[in-house]
């Protein structure tokens, strides 16, 4: 659910269990704590990812599915999972989730690489 200023997240699904209720952020969990201060740019996001094993090609199609999954007026937003420093001697791991607003500009240009897929007409045998 999302209005302009709030956007909740309401169930976690894997790509195999997706449902028909967009919209879909595409989320990740890592194992490494980010930075003190988080970035602020999906590339710096990426750069922050891909220093901790997350390929950008991974990174990448999760956006691209979203992006085909969601309709048309649907915001685009990334969700990032990261261990909590906690309470130093405590065992116990929790997660920080945070989120991230994908502008418009680049949900254009994923739907826009995303035409390279399309099916193309198979060339004639005939001839």
């Amino acid at each position: 659910m999302f209005s302009d200023t709030r956007a909740d997240i309401v169930g976690w699904a894997t790509v195999e269990n997706l449902s028909n209720r967009p919209p879909f952020a595409p989320a990740f969990l890592i194992s490494e704590a980010m930075p003190y201060e988080f970035p602020k740019k999906m590339g710096d996001l990426f750069s922050e990812l891909e220093g901790r094993g997350v390929s950008g090609s991974l990174l990448i199609a999760a956006l691209r599915v979203a992006v085909l999954l969601n309709r048309e007026t649907d915001p685009l937003f990334v969700v990032l999972g990261t261990p909590m420093r906690g309470i130093a001697g405590s065992t116990e791991k929790k997660f920080h989730l945070a989120a991230w607003y994908v502008d418009p500009v680049l949900v254009q240009g994923l739907k826009l690489s995303l035409v390279q897929f399309q099916s193309r007409p198979a060339p004639s045998t005939t001839g």
